[in-house]
């Protein structure tokens, strides 16, 4: 299954709930909200410079967008996995039921709350890096190139 526009619609739902509630990362906001303004992608889940030193996107797609995603996802896995310090890969996910579901303690986020949340197909870019400067960098290029 892929992005459709009743699955956009559900998704933006939950992240505009998510805005208000200021449950995202400050850092990457603006560039949740850019990618988000896309008809064809959406994002699932992400982090900044979490545990690890790790920044990750899950985002889903239409069934039209999918080989130009990759194609973009590949330049930016290339742009950065220029160093021996750092690691970008991206990895694409078919659709599943939800591993974080959990019914017995909702918490007010479909990521949580729903078994239907991943099934979608859905690709994930993670980059590790020491700095959080080039975290930064990062999130600025997926701006820019699926926003």
């Amino acid at each position: 299954m892929f992005l459709n526009k009743e699955k956009k619609a559900w998704y933006m739902k939950d992240f505009e709930a998510l805005l208000l509630r200021k449950d995202l990362d400050c850092e990457i906001i603006e560039h949740l909200v850019s990618i988000n303004k896309s008809e064809n992608i959406q994002t699932l889940y992400s982090a900044y410079f979490a545990r690890k030193k790790v920044s990750y996107l899950k985002i889903c797609f239409t069934k039209d967008a999918e080989l130009t995603l990759v194609s973009t996802l590949k330049t930016v896995e290339e742009k950065y996995n220029n160093s021996s310090n750092e690691q970008c890969y991206f990895r694409s996910y078919e659709p599943k039921s939800n591993p974080m579901y959990d019914p017995d303690y909702p918490k007010g986020m479909l990521y949580y709350d729903s078994p239907e949340y991943l099934r979608i197909k859905h690709f994930q870019i993670f980059f590790e890096a020491e700095f959080r400067q080039r975290h930064s960098e990062f999130w600025e290029s997926l701006k820019d190139q699926l926003g």
